[in-house]
C-alpha cells in the first residue's frame, strides 16, 4: 500500500534480458520509468542491466515520495513527461505498461459483495463489530498459517517421492555498485517497489494467474494458493512463493484492483469490520505473501523489521489526508490488520523455509 515509503528508505543508501532492439534500449533504459515499461523475458536471476533499471525507479520514486510529502505536485508532471519519452522513443516497450487487466462486470461484482458478506456473518458477530471499527486482533494465526503450509510440503513429498528445495534467490550482480547490498538485497528492493513480476518472473507466473482467475468467488485460502504454486514449481518453495507475490501483487497501482477477476476469488484473511471504506483483499494477500517471500530467503527477523519500518512510514503518509487526531493516528494507525501481516507474514515464511535444501 505504501511502496514510496520503503523507496524512500532505500534511496537513503542508493546515493537485458527483453530487449526489443539495441537502439530503443540505449535510448530509454536510462529513463527513471522504464522499470515500469520493462518485464523480464526469461527467468534469470542476476543481470547488472536489469540493476541498473531498478536503481533509476529507486531514486525516481524516493524524489516522488519527497514531493508528496511536500504537497507538491509536481513530480506527477514530470513522470508524464518521462513517460510519454518512452512511448514516444521505444514503442516496443509501451504495450507492456498498459498490461491488460480482466476485471469483473457489475453484475459480477454485486455477487461478490454478497458472497462476502454471507462468509463474514459469523465473523462480524463474534467481533461485536460497529461501523468502521478496527479490529487489532489479527484473523492470520501464526503458528496455524505455518502448520498449514508445512503440511502442503509434507503432502507434495509425500506424494511425489522427493524433498522440496529453495533455489537461489534473485541478487545484485557483482559488478553492480549497491552500499549496504548486504542489507538492501535486490529482492527487497523489488518488493519495495512492487515490481518483482517485472523483474524477477518465473515461467509459471501465467499459469498460476490462470488458475486464480478460474476459481469461485473467495474461495481460495493461503493453503491452497501455496499447494497450487508448489506443485507448478516443481517443489521449489523459492519460485512458489516468489510466483505467488507476482500474480498478487502486480496490478497494485490500479484504482479498481478489487475488481480484478483475480481478486475475486480470494478469501478474506483479515479480520474487517463493515463501514465506508471497502475490505482490501487485494492488499492483504499481497502484503501477506511478499513478506513471507523476504522471510523466506532472508530471515523473519529482517522481514518483521521491515514490516515495522513499512507499517510505520505508512502512518506518517497517512496523516497527510487527515483533517484530526494526527497524533492519535501516528500511534496507533488506521489499518491495523495490514500492520499485523506486515509483523508476522516474516516469521511465517522463514518458519517454513528453515532448515529446507538449498540447491545452489
Amino acid at each position: 500500500m505504501h511502496k514510496k515509503t520503503q523507496a524512500l528508505i532505500l534511496s537513503f543508501t542508493i546515493s537485458f534480458s527483453c530487449l526489443a532492439n539495441s537502439s530503443e534500449f540505449e535510448k530509454c533504459y536510462k529513463n527513471p520509468m522504464f522499470g515500469y515499461f520493462f518485464r523480464q523475458k526469461n527467468y534469470t536471476v542476476e543481470n547488472k542491466k536489469e540493476d541498473l533499471i531498478l536503481k533509476n525507479l529507486v531514486r525516481d520514486n524516493a524524489k516522488s515520495l519527497i514531493d508528496h510529502l511536500r504537497k507538491s505536485n509536481d513530480y506527477l508532471t514530470i513522470e508524464d513527461q518521462q513517460i510519454a519519452e518512452i512511448k514516444k522513443s521505444c514503442p516496443s516497450y509501451s504495450a507492456v505498461y498498459l498490461d491488460e487487466r480482466e476485471y469483473l462486470v457489475d453484475e459480477q461484482v454485486d455477487k461478490l459483495n454478497q458472497c462476502r458478506d454471507e462468509l463474514s456473518l459469523d465473523r462480524i458477530s463474534n467481533l461485536k463489530c460497529k461501523t468502521d471499527k478496527a479490529i487489532r486482533k489479527s484473523f492470520i494465526k501464526k503458528d496455524q498459517l505455518t502448520s498449514d503450509l508445512k503440511e502442503v510440503i509434507e503432502s507434495y513429498e509425500r506424494k511425489h517421492s522427493k524433498g522440496v528445495f529453495l533455489s537461489s534467490p534473485h541478487q545484485w550482480s557483482n559488478a553492480t555498485r549497491m552500499p549496504a547490498k548486504r542489507f538492501n538485497t535486490k529482492l527487497l528492493t523489488a518488493l519495495a517497489m512492487g515490481v518483482t513480476n517485472r523483474f524477477m518472473m518465473t515461467p509459471n507466473d501465467n499459469e498460476l494467474r490462470k488458475w486464480i482467475e478460474d476459481q469461485s468467488f473467495s474461495s481460495i485460502t493461503p493453503k491452497d494458493l501455496f499447494k497450487h504454486s508448489l506443485e507448478l514449481s516443481g517443489g521449489d518453495v523459492y519460485k512458489a512463493l516468489l510466483s505467488i507475490e507476482n500474480v498478487l501483487s502486480e496490478f497494485w497501482k490500479d484504482k479498481n484492483r478489487e475488481k480484478l477477476k483475480a481478486t475475486a476469488s480470494l478469501s478474506s484473511i483479515t479480520n474487517f469490520c463493515p463501514g465506508e471504506k471497502p475490505e482490501d483483499v487485494f492488499g492483504s494477500w499481497y502484503h501477506l505473501f511478499g513478506v513471507m517471500l523476504l522471510g523466506c530467503v532472508e530471515g523473519g527477523i529482517k522481514a518483521n523489521l521491515v514490516g515495522r519500518i513499512e507499517s510505520f512510514g505508512g502512518r506518517i503518509l497517512d496523516m497527510r489526508s487527515m483533517k484530526r487526531k494526527k497524533l492519535i493516528h501516528l500511534l496507533i494507525g488506521s489499518d491495523p490488520q495490514e500492520e499485523k501481516i506486515n509483523r508476522i507474514g516474516g516469521i511465517i515464511g522463514n518458519n517454513i523455509c528453515k532448515g529446507l535444501p538449498k540447491n545452489f
